[in-house]
Formats: structure tokens, C-alpha cells, sequence
């Protein structure tokens, strides 16, 4: 992402009143169980968590950078939420069932 765009994007998620965090690929991969996986492996972890994404929209390998910005959020959520729900249940259920 070029720095310009990252700098728009953060503005107008602060303006919403959005908190805005920064996380390296290498940290939510591992809290995600995805290190040393091929690229298709997150768009099988997110359908797991996201089933009703519809499978055509995540089932070919270049439609990983689409899964990951979807493993990223969860990831956000899972890890900065205080609430216990039904996204942090489905990140718990399908870390598990990768193991």
C-alpha cells in the first residue's frame, strides 16, 4: 500500500471513530496458525471463519490477498476485543480444527 493511500485509509477510519492498528504479516499469520503455509491455505481458513462468503470468491490462489484482509480483521477483532462472540468463536473453532 502506498503511503498516501495508508494515510487516507487511517484518516477515514479515525474520523469514523474507528481504533486504527498496525500488525505485521508475520504476527497475525502465526496467531492464525498460517506460518510456512502456501498462499491457498488462507482462503481456507477464511471460508472457515467467513462461511457465508460466498466459496467463488475465495476459492482460487489469487484470491489470497482478498482472504487475508479478511484474516487480518479477524485477527484485529479476536485480538483487541474485550467481548466474547460469535467472530472470536468462529477464530477459536477453526484455529483448532487446523491443528
Amino acid at each position: 500500500v502506498r503511503p498516501d493511500h495508508y494515510r487516507r485509509a487511517d484518516a477515514a477510519l479515525t474520523n469514523a471513530g474507528l481504533t486504527v492498528r498496525t500488525v505485521k504479516g508475520r504476527t497475525w499469520k502465526a496467531a492464525m496458525g498460517l506460518t510456512g503455509q502456501p498462499k491457498t491455505a488462507s482462503c481456507g481458513l477464511a471460508m472457515k471463519i467467513f462461511p457465508e462468503v460466498h466459496a467463488s470468491s475465495l476459492n482460487a490462489r489469487h484470491h489470497h490477498g482478498r482472504a487475508d484482509a479478511m484474516l487480518i480483521a479477524a485477527h484485529g477483532h479476536a485480538s483487541f476485543t474485550a467481548s466474547d462472540d460469535e467472530l472470536k468463536a468462529r477464530v477459536r473453532r477453526a484455529k483448532t480444527s487446523r491443528q
